[in-house]
């Protein structure tokens, strides 16, 4: 498992750099295991670490924690989106949140498929039908011996036809269906780690895929 330490303070050489007065040159230190396992530990500060309003020395950080170092509360979204940005940057073993994009991904694929293929039964039944029909009227007029009943049928089963295609999503309102599910899904079908969109490809593809597909990046999703 991949673990990161963050040291904060005033300090140039720490790897989150607070200007603010009240703030020790070490001020403290975070350990990272995972996004909902964090560490804080005050480092001996001079105007102390707080959380909630409460001093600490070493605590668990959850995520609707409020922090202050010294008199300074940074904002909580880009402070957390700084430190995870970070622990994504420095770590390679990504299994646990690419099994957890996978889960999306296969939601993602059964909608798609859905999508795709279209209940055949309605139409197989309307061809059916308008087939019978014609049969009837072309190889046993005799059946139908009255030439108005004959037209009458003949219309219905044109009718049958027509009706049904109403009925059957046309193929722009499937896409516009299709682009609306990518469009929920692109942001979140991505690699943990560089970001890259996994969308264009099928669940199947990934399924049991070792490592990113981008060159570059050396995320690890299986062992």
């Amino acid at each position: 498992m991949n673990e990161l330490q963050l040291s904060i303070g005033r300090d140039e050489q720490s790897d989150i750099v607070l200007k603010e007065h009240t703030i020790s040159k070490h001020h403290a230190v975070l350990n990272i295991r995972y996004y909902d396992d964090i560490t804080l530990e005050d480092t001996g500060s001079k105007n102390g670490t707080f959380i909630n309003d409460r001093r600490i020395k070493k605590v668990k950080l959850h995520g609707d924690d409020i922090i202050s170092f010294g008199d300074y509360k940074p904002d909580m979204k880009l402070f957390f989106q700084k430190i995870f940005d970070k622990f994504r940057t420095s770590k390679t073993d990504f299994h646990k949140e690419y099994a957890e994009m996978m889960k999306s991904f296969k939601d993602y694929q059964e909608k798609k498929d859905k999508l795709i293929n279209q209940p055949k039964g309605p139409v197989i039944i309307r061809i059916g039908i308008t087939l019978i029909v014609l049969c009837i009227l072309v190889f046993y007029p005799q059946l139908v011996p009255n030439p108005n009943l004959r037209y009458l049928l003949m219309a219905s089963a044109g009718m049958i036809s027509l009706v049904g295609s109403v009925f059957t999503q046309s193929t722009a309102k499937r896409n516009e269906e299709m682009d609306k599910l990518r469009l929920k899904y692109e942001d979140k079908l991505v690699c943990p780690k560089c970001r890259i969109k996994l969308i264009n490809n099928n669940y199947a593809y990934y399924d049991g895929r070792k490592r990113c597909i981008n060159e570059r990046c050396d995320a690890v999703y299986q062992k």
